[in-house]
């Protein structure tokens, strides 16, 4: 990329903050599938230019819905777990704070398994890739397992298919907006293997994950971030053509872009299934001078790329 073309680029990323908030779609995730679907998009209750709510992921429980997401305080700027009940009427429940810990979380990727309900969250400032389980459901949660020590995973995503676990994921600090790496396991806690091939993919339109893979007309598909633009600007849907322990092959089928018509226009990085309805992310640019907590956030960011 030129220097005439990076720099209008550095330019937004130092005067601009994301300010992200989870919505509610009235959809199934398939419906995402349709060139120019364009929803209506029920927001959460806006949290202010200080806060940062993202990564959406929902699960039934005893016949109600929930939906666990990032939330971060850019004065702190670390991302911690919270849950809100999905109401019958498509409204959200109070927040709860459910999994807090001295390193980031972030992208609570939920999985069902042999009757347990269990959490991956990112939390490559740990290191690893570890799995919790619900000892309380929504806001009790203990790691029983890394499923991938010793591997700093970004938007790790799981799915059970064809008689095998496969996790989808990408490296932190090894192209984790390019290079998709894939595992796979015959148990959930493990095991885990790397793919013959990894990385099985080298392409920043559709390497780090974005929400929850899905099965249509028989063809597994999986939500991608598009980060060969703005980052995180949007999502591709790609179908899986082959995969083995040995072989991997997807298309990409369309890109969704942000959702551009409400409060939220700019980026779009998670779809996510919860039924018969979808949650999604979307996201704000915001001048940092309008809220001095912006400005620390920034200042505290570009100090941390500074010191690598």
């Amino acid at each position: 990329m030129s220097l005439r073309a990076r720099l209008p680029r550095a330019l937004r990323r130092l005067l601009f903050v994301d300010v992200w908030n989870v919505g509610l779609v009235e959809a199934p995730i398939d419906a995402f599938l349709a060139p120019g679907f364009r929803p209506e998009v029920r927001w959460l209750p806006a949290a202010g230019p200080g806060r940062l709510q993202a990564d959406p992921f929902a699960l039934e429980h005893e016949g109600r819905w929930w939906v666990l997401y990032e939330a971060l305080e850019h004065a702190g700027g670390r991302g911690y777990l919270v849950a809100r009940e999905l109401l019958p009427d498509g409204g959200f429940g109070p927040e709860r704070e459910v999994l807090r810990r001295p390193f980031h979380l972030s992208y609570p990727y939920l999985v069902q398994d042999a009757g347990e309900l269990y959490c991956v969250p990112e939390s490559f400032e740990a290191g690893e890739v570890a799995l919790y389980r619900a000892c309380s459901f929504p806001d009790g949660w203990e790691r029983v397992a890394a499923l991938l020590p010793c591997f700093r995973g970004i938007d790790s995503t799981f799915v059970r298919h064809a008689g095998r676990w496969w996790c989808f994921t990408t490296e932190k600090g090894s192209g984790h907006d390019r290079a998709l790496h894939l595992f796979h396991a015959a148990d959930l806690r493990g095991p885990w293997h790397a793919h013959a091939r990894n990385p099985v993919k080298l392409d920043p339109r559709s390497a780090r994950g974005a929400g929850t893979p899905f099965v249509h007309q028989d063809a597994l598909y999986r939500p991608a971030q598009d980060c060969s633009r703005i980052h995180e600007e949007r999502v591709t849907l790609n179908r899986v053509v082959e995969l083995t322990p040995a072989t991997f092959r997807e298309e990409l089928v369309t890109t969704v872009e942000p959702l551009g018509r409400g409060p939220y226009p700019h980026k779009l990085h998670t779809l996510s299934a919860a039924g018969p309805r979808t949650l999604v992310d979307g996201c704000r640019e915001t001048f940092v001078l309008s809220d001095p907590r912006l400005l620390l956030f920034k200042l505290r960011r570009v100090v941390g790329r500074l010191r690598g």
